[in-house]
This record gives C-alpha cells, structure tokens and sequence, in this order.
C-alpha cells in the first residue's frame, strides 16, 4: 500500500509511456487503426512535464533508477481529492475531458462521429489558445493566478503541454479526415 501513498508511480514513468508509443506506432503500422495510443502517449508525456517529473528521477526514470519512492500519508487521497477540485484549472480540463467524453461515447452509440469531431476541434481550440495565453501572460511577468503551478518553469510546461494537447486533438482530426483513423 505504500506505492500508493506517492500516486507517482507506473504511468508516471518515461518506460511505460514510451511502450504506449511502441504499442501505437505497431497497432498505426501494422493494422492502419488509428494513432489514438499515440495521442495517449503524448498526453502522458505532456502530463509527465506539467508535473515535472524529472525532479522525481527515481519515478521517472523506472526501472533503470531502482523502484518508485515511498512517501506515506495516510491522507494522501483526501489531499488530492482537495488539490484537485479546490484549483480552477484542474476543474476545467476536467470539464473538458467530460464533455469529450460524453461526445466520444454519442459517436459510438450512434456510428455518427460528427459530434466528436466538433467537440475534439472545440478543444483543441480552446487548448491553443489557453497555453498560448499562459505563454504570453508568462512572457509578459503576469503569472496566472488560476493555475495549481506556481514559478516561471512549471508554468513554461504547463502552457506547453496545454499547447501541445491542442496540437494533438487536430493532429486526430486531420488523421481522420486524410484516411488514417
């Protein structure tokens, strides 16, 4: 039970996101599905450098560094459960990965993927210009004050990954459109 008291443990690593992207450079290759594992690869990544892993190098880098670091707390869920619904940022990409996910499952329902298209631009959209702002704001020496990162580098990788994750979702899009997916 103590691996869990951390929360940084397997999908925090560099090893299992890269095997995500093995697996979906294989299932993109081989059986010409859609780069969706690769997508997830990405968000892993970018999820990876907002919480800026590489100072847990120990995590980050398992197994190559020996296993995860152990940091009990006996309220470890209540204080993430806090983290995360007390910070307006984490309550919107919330709201935006309940809206996709609420569209992805319409599409699947009725074999219409025009609903998810449209939200997943929406998104995207919304995702560009959030880190697009975060950069500027940052550049500018006004730190957004609705973010849960506080300092000049952790709010570069926020506003990146943000930027990264509107890339990604047109990325899908355009996959779509071309034939891949």
């Amino acid at each position: 039970m103590e691996s869990m008291g951390n929360g940084r443990i397997f999908f925090h690593s560099l090893t299992v996101c890269a095997l995500v992207a093995l697996l979906g450079v294989i299932v993109l290759k081989k059986w010409r599905h859609p780069p969706g594992l690769l997508f997830i690869a990405a968000g892993m990544l970018s999820h990876q450098l907002a919480d800026a892993m590489w100072s847990v190098p120990q995590s980050w880098y398992w197994p190559f560094l020996g296993d995860f670091t152990h940091k009990y707390s006996p309220s470890y869920f209540e204080n993430m459960f806090h983290l995360e619904f007390s910070s307006p940022s984490e309550l919107l990409v919330l709201a935006l990965a309940v809206i996709l996910f609420i569209c992805l499952f319409q599409a699947w329902r009725t074999g219409n993927g025009r609903l998810f298209r449209r939200a997943a631009g929406l998104v995207g959209l919304f995702l560009l210009v959030a880190g697009t702002l975060i950069l500027s704001g940052l550049a500018m020496g006004i730190l957004p004050g609705f973010l849960v990162y506080s300092g000049c580098s952790a709010i570069l990788i926020c506003g990146l990954s943000l930027i990264l994750g509107g890339v990604a979702s047109f990325s899908s899009l355009s996959c779509r459109r071309s034939g891949v997916g």
